[in-house]
């Protein structure tokens, strides 16, 4: 299970994610998507609202609250590239990867305003169409807010999403501010808080508020570990395109392992060398045990690789987040792992000769001659239906 803290952009609230939170959760997540100050159903007004830090102060009380250990994907939006950047520079043991959905991405060596400056400087005017503006957006009306309207968000932030998100945004945005001017004052984000954060960013091919080029200059500005990108995707991607920005950030930030066991993939040993399953099992304990202290890992195994996750889980369980079986064998705690290999062997000689049978009584023919031919202490049976059928639970006896 992953805790994802969602972060809204200018104007917005944390009502902006109510598709991709469901998503998260019903995967097994834990999903807070955080109302900024002033916004959603945040009490304060953007009058009372001077700063960013104040701005962001919703965010870093999150953050601090977190309990000790536990390591967040944070995902910002927009103007919440800024916020969480924030809280990315004050609190990065916390964080194990920071998400930029097309948001405004800093780097370590400006001032955060220069990012929004170089947007806001070549958006057109007649963008904003309906939209009601001030200080930094407008120079005719010194107050810093602004408030998108109607025809501007089913324009150029809205345009791919259906008509119902766009209701909902038209009774639901409230002002809001950039805070250029106080973003103009503070200095660069530091490289050992913000800069050592792993982060991801995902591009919006059809955004016209964040232009294509704009979020690539962004990323050239400042590289990341890792661009993905949504095809066909507006401003508000978690309204046009939930799914996919579901999926991306299940898949972000994420360092994947993949290990050979012995005698398997470029692993040198052979299988002649390998007897027991603690053997072969070697390369992922060792691997488990070599994991930086507080770091915990979601375990994959695949078929016989069921056993060797049991074996690190058995080991190591502080260190395991959770363990995912794909289609694979799963051995309880009441009985020898083997009870599992031994059932599945019965199961597909089962479902072998039930196939190869012409009725019921034909199978029930084979059967008993199985058990009789067992019960002799033989290693293989001759059915009627001339397929030579394993026994693997028969051990191997001399006649």
């Amino acid at each position: 299970m992953v805790h994802f803290i969602l972060v809204h952009g200018v104007c917005h609230g944390g009502w902006c994610w109510y598709k991709v939170k469901p998503l998260l959760e019903s995967a097994g997540h834990q999903v807070t998507a955080i109302d900024l100050a002033a916004s959603g159903i945040n009490m304060a007004k953007i009058d009372e609202i001077h700063t960013m830090a104040d701005y962001t102060e919703p965010l870093i009380e999150s953050m601090d609250s977190l309990p000790p250990g536990e390591k967040v994907i944070l995902v910002g939006h927009s103007l919440a590239g800024i916020s969480i950047a924030l809280a990315m520079d004050r609190f990065p043991h916390k964080i194990s990867a920071a998400v930029f959905l097309t948001a405004h991405m800093p780097d370590c060596t400006h001032p955060p305003s220069y990012v929004v400056d170089r947007l806001m400087e070549g958006i057109p005017a007649d963008f904003w169409l309906d939209s009601k503006l001030s200080s930094g957006l407008d120079p005719v009306k010194p107050k810093p807010t602004v408030l998108f309207g109607p025809k501007c968000l089913a324009s150029n932030v809205y345009q791919l999403c259906p008509p119902q998100d766009l209701a909902l945004a038209e009774m639901l945005m409230r002002p809001g501010s950039t805070f250029q001017n106080d973003l103009s004052k503070m200095k660069a984000f530091s490289e050992v808080g913000y800069g050592s954060v792993n982060r991801v960013y995902i591009v919006c091919n059809k955004d016209l508020t964040m232009k294509q080029d704009f979020q690539r200059w962004l990323i050239e500005n400042n590289p990341v570990k890792q661009v993905m990108e949504i095809e066909g995707a507006d401003h508000m991607v978690m309204m046009s395109k939930p799914n996919e920005v579901k999926l991306l950030l299940e898949s972000a930030g994420h360092r994947v392992t993949a290990v050979d066991l012995v005698a398997s993939g470029i692993n040198m040993a052979k299988i002649d060398e390998v007897h027991t399953m603690a053997d072969y099992t070697e390369p992922l304990i060792e691997l488990m045990d070599s994991l930086p202290p507080g770091e915990k890992v979601t375990l994959v195994g695949h078929s016989l690789g069921g056993f060797s996750l049991a074996l690190a889980m058995d080991r190591f369980p502080h260190k395991i987040s959770a363990a995912v079986f794909l289609t694979a064998l799963m051995p309880d705690w009441t009985r020898p792992p083997s009870y599992v290999l031994d059932q599945r062997g019965g199961q597909v000689e089962h479902a072998t000769l039930k196939e190869k049978c012409e009725s019921a009584d034909e199978l029930e023919e084979v059967l008993v001659k199985q058990k009789w031919m067992a019960k002799m202490g033989k290693a293989h049976v001759q059915p009627v239906l001339g397929t030579e059928v394993s026994l693997c639970s028969c051990p191997l006896q001399k006649n």
